[in-house]
């Protein structure tokens, strides 16, 4: 008998979620039960299972998220539908990066954009490339990312640079795989480079990380339907 995963995902996530939460509002219940003179290692325990109880209800909605990335509407992009320009995607993925950014001290520069229309899922990819960005910043110096764009007949060409820590070319290959963490410390699930890669094959385009000399860059290509 053969599985169909893409209708069987959101019915399991949705399971898991409701098991999450109720673990999760017990644990809390149980926090505030205790309250601020409970034994400090019993707290610390009961803290621990709360924080982890959150990462497991965030991990299964990220895993959603890859199982949605690819699904058309994209490949029906004849275009017109679940699509917007590309100008308002950046916008919007910026505003959902902006409080992160403002807490890093980091420099956000979108050079002139050509005006085009794109996936809607679009402004998921520049997030996704933002929040890696974010993740794999220099301490030793202010963060600045550039998005830029061109386009011709053909293509539309998005590239996300900064001058990060940069991603060593041994990883080129595993990047956007899931669950592919090059850095546990820095926390995440690896999957935000496989949503990324999910969208924009499913648009009929290709994602990839260029060699560069100080920090990351990253180029997704799409064809131009305009």
């Amino acid at each position: 008998m053969s599985v169909n995963w893409e209708e069987l995902i959101p019915q399991i996530a949705h399971d898991v979620r409701a098991l999450v939460r109720k673990g999760l509002s017990n644990a809390q219940f149980l926090e505030r039960l205790l309250g601020p003179g409970a034994d400090m290692q019993a707290s610390a325990h009961l803290r621990a299972i709360i924080e982890s109880q959150i990462d497991l209800n965030r991990f299964v909605v990220r895993l959603v998220e890859l199982a949605d990335a690819g699904n058309a509407p994209q490949r029906s992009i004849a275009y017109g539908h679940a699509t917007g320009d590309l100008e308002t995607a950046v916008l919007a993925a910026k505003l959902e990066c902006r409080e992160a950014m403002t807490q890093a001290g980091a420099e956000l520069v979108v050079q002139q954009l050509p005006a085009c229309t794109v996936p809607q899922k679009v402004q998921i990819v520049l997030k996704e490339l933002m929040d890696n960005s974010l993740r794999y910043r220099d301490p030793g110096r202010p963060l600045r990312v550039i998005i830029e764009a061109q386009a011709d007949e053909e293509r539309i060409r998005v590239r996300v640079v900064d001058n990060g820590t940069g991603i060593a070319p041994a990883y080129a290959d595993k990047l956007f795989e899931p669950l592919q963490r090059l850095d546990a410390v820095r926390g995440g699930f690896g999957l935000g480079l496989a949503i990324s890669r999910a969208i924009v094959e499913a648009a009929g385009g290709s994602i990839y990380m260029e060699p560069s000399d100080s920090g990351a860059s990253f180029v997704f290509e799409l064809p131009n339907h305009n």
